[in-house]
């Protein structure tokens, strides 16, 4: 059997993968589809010497786990595991996916474990678990069996990390400089997943201000006024206290006579 894919031509022994090769079809050409050599892939016309039979033709390129369940249909063969499932880490409330690929012959029955428990439901291929919970953190494998014989696949970890909002930790401080001088502000904050931040000066978001840290270079009497910050992720958002830069105003000194 073989598997067309976009300039890859793979071949398959008894449905399992036995080798593969780069090779990219003229756009256009005269040769004839022929089974068993000549056309494109032999110019010299050596033709098969032997017999094919159960000849299939598809109009779209087979996955490996289609190939595999052709040969197999009428091959008797325990499960062999052809893709193991890939652990993952997520926060509560998003879906567990996991999934493996398995060849052997029909019908295979799945069975999926957390560590030694069953997974109430999930018999399928892949694994789905929606709205998931901490609790669902843990180990996975599932086994597979048919009429022939079992296979279990390699343990996965899966973690689920607490879906927890924005929590500001430390607020800004008011300041006060003198013109020309530098103003910073600073925050600090804690949560689940990414956190971004934008500041605002009376209200208004300030353009390209998204770090923990907002500086004011040069500060002007134009600057002065309320500053907060919003801080935001996948589960909510914080606003932190006003804080306000204020101008110092200078004088110039006096003498004495």
């Amino acid at each position: 059997m073989s598997e067309g894919s976009p300039g890859v031509l793979k071949t398959y022994t008894n449905g399992i993968l036995a080798g593969q090769r780069n090779h990219v079809l003229p756009v256009t050409n005269a040769f004839r589809f022929e089974i068993g050599g000549g056309g494109v892939f032999d110019i010299a016309r050596n033709f098969f010497l032997g017999q094919i039979d159960e000849v299939a033709v598809f109009d779209r390129a087979l996955t490996a786990d289609q190939i595999g369940a052709q040969y197999f249909s009428t091959v008797a063969q325990a499960p062999i595991i052809t893709r193991q499932p890939v652990g993952t880490n997520l926060f509560a409330g998003g879906t567990i996916r996991l999934s493996v690929g398995v060849v052997g012959s029909p019908p295979l029955i799945y069975q999926w474990f957390n560590f030694t428990d069953l997974v109430p439901g999930q018999t399928n291929a892949t694994l789905i678990i929606p709205n998931a919970t901490t609790t669902d953190s843990g180990s996975y494998s599932v086994t597979i069996t048919n009429l022939f014989g079992t296979a279990t696949s390699d343990f996965v970890d899966v973690t689920v990390m607490p879906a927890v909002p924005p929590q500001i930790t430390q607020d800004p401080v008011s300041v006060t400089r003198y013109a020309g001088a530098r103003a910073t502000f600073t925050v600090a904050a804690t949560g689940g997943g990414t956190l971004r931040f934008q500041w605002q000066t009376n209200d208004v978001n300030v353009p390209n201000q998204t770090n923990t840290t907002f500086t004011i270079n040069n500060v002007q009497a134009a600057n002065a006024g309320n500053y907060r910050v919003v801080v935001t992720n996948e589960f909510g958002s914080a606003t932190s206290t006003t804080a306000r830069s204020g101008l110092r105003s200078t004088c110039a000194p006096t003498s004495s006579r």
